[in-house]
């Protein structure tokens, strides 16, 4: 339980720096869900539209508006790059980037095509999934500044035997000799307990990958052109994995016998959930669509497990050069229930000849994010501490709003297209939006389609690489953007009237 918590703790990279929870909230929480180009290219805001398989996690009656069964597969090209700097004097900006390649969508849906003497005028299924969430990013950050790692593992070993010190972290330190209990009265000393001022230069580097796929299946039916309802059941796939390696460097020897420090950890998480969403789209004029969906909270089964490395480089009289690297007996593993919040998802279009404009709004509340043991791990610590957990994530977060707006031009067989959206900063105590902005093309024939989205997000964090009451610690602030292309080729497969 103990390693778990401070996996929890370390290396935390959000926004609010005194957040003790799990990012997982925030990385299954993040409302991308475009899937498809089209989707991408209009800010993800043309789900009161639908016809489009993207829309379909975000609205399922956009199933209803289909008249050709069709096939879509959508790769998608996603680059992230970050400038991150550690407060300090000094110190300068580092950049870095990160690539990847993946597959964005791929659907079926079959449909009955329009039915002019039929009450319910159409009839759609759709299987599949929509990539909703890609992680890829790369965060990496140089400089000097005043404290040390060990510092941290020193407060957090001090009264403990060394049978109870945590095996992933501040055991690993004494082990390699950074931390030491020379009078046995389980008060450790350090290098640097002579030191007035520690100062030495510091290396930061995370490194993340994942995704989150969200596949379906889903039924929707239009009711005489007027309402169309729709719902799906769907099983989103998480996973995702971080390495974090942070060091330490005494270049201009200013501390007796250390020289410098690497400490490792690593982590990966997968989960599968299940979940359900609703929604419906009105036609109360020709030109005007009006949708609403409800998606459920997800229900994932987590597995985490973790690892680290710690390594230190000395040199005494007595001695020399020592350089000792410890790891833990065993890879940790963790497993935990979370439920991912609720959303609701307001929609409207304005459509002409000519083309169309659309907005959505979307409300999500992080409070509701909750976790809970596993039925293996059903001690009294571990209920305790998830109730702990889960009542910070009601003091850290909050309720948030995403708006998005698009619109398409239409000519002949070719589609213009172009999105912005604002969404919401999740935790308590900040204010205002983190921007996108997209843009897009295509090819609309009675066949096939092709669809070509690119959309750009930034954000910052704030990186704190360890926690230490009372005493200084590193803390670096990282701009973050998010460039992403994607190409969706679909195939009609066949004709209504």
């Amino acid at each position: 339980m103990k390693a778990f918590r401070l996996l929890i703790c370390f290396f935390i990279t959000i926004n609010f720096i005194e957040a003790q929870v799990s990012s997982d909230i925030l990385r299954i929480g993040i409302a991308n869900q475009y899937g498809t180009a089209r989707l991408a290219g209009t800010g993800g805001s043309m789900s009161a539209l639908g016809a489009d398989f993207g829309c379909i996690s975000q609205n399922p009656a956009s199933l209803g508006a289909f008249r050709k069964s069709e096939f879509t597969f959508t790769p998608a090209f996603f680059n992230s790059k970050s400038t991150s700097t550690l407060e300090g004097d000094g110190n300068v900006a580092t950049k870095d980037s990160k690539f990847g390649i993946n597959l964005s969508n791929l659907g079926l849906i079959g449909t009955t095509g329009a039915r002019p003497n039929k009450k319910w005028s159409n009839l759609t299924f759709g299987i599949g999934l929509n990539r909703s969430v890609e992680f890829r990013e790369k965060i990496s950050y140089e400089g000097i500044s005043m404290g040390s790692i060990v510092e941290k593992f020193q407060a957090a070993a001090d009264g403990e035997v060394t049978s109870r010190l945590d095996p992933y972290a501040e055991k690993l330190a004494w082990q390699s000799g950074a931390i030491y209990d020379v009078d046995d009265d389980l008060k450790y000393e350090t290098d640097f307990d002579t030191q007035i001022e520690v100062r030495d230069k510091k290396n930061h580097t995370i490194e993340s990958k994942g995704r989150i796929n969200d596949f379906f299946i889903g039924y929707g039916a239009n009711y005489k052109e007027f309402l169309q309802l729709g719902m799906t059941i769907g099983i989103p796939y998480y996973s995702y994995h971080e390495t974090n390696i942070y060091s330490e460097t005494d270049s201009d020897e200013h501390i007796r016998t250390f020289n410098n420090l690497s400490y490792t950890r690593t982590f990966s998480t997968k989960g599968t959930g299940i979940n359900a969403k609703f929604g419906f789209i009105l036609k109360p004029i020709y030109n005007i669509r009006v949708g609403f969906g409800y998606h459920t909270p997800s229900y994932y089964k987590v597995t985490e497990d973790y690892n680290s490395e710690f390594t230190y480089d000395y040199t005494t009289q007595a001695s020399g050069n020592q350089r000792i690297t410890s790891t833990p007996t065993e890879e940790g593993q963790f497993k935990y229930t979370m439920f991912s919040p609720q959303r609701v998802i307001g929609n409207i279009a304005f459509v002409s000849r000519v083309g169309f404009l659309s907005g959505e709004i979307e409300f999500i509340d992080y409070r509701q994010s909750k976790y809970k043991t596993d039925s293996e791990f059903s001690s009294s610590e571990d209920v305790t501490y998830f109730k702990q957990l889960n009542n910070e994530i009601d003091k850290i977060y909050q309720s948030i709003i995403n708006i998005k707006f698009g619109g398409e031009l239409a000519y002949d067989i070719f589609r213009v297209r172009g999105g912005f959206g604002l969404y919401g900063r999740p935790f308590a105590n900040e204010e205002g939006y983190n921007p996108a902005y997209s843009i897009g093309l295509g090819i609309r024939e009675d066949n096939f389609f092709i669809d070509l989205a690119y959309n750009n997000r930034s954000n910052s964090k704030g990186i704190l690489a360890y926690q230490l009451n009372g005493r200084p610690k590193p803390f670096a602030t990282s701009d973050i953007t998010q460039h992403q292309i994607m190409l969706t080729i679909g195939l009609k497969i066949s004709s209504g009237d």
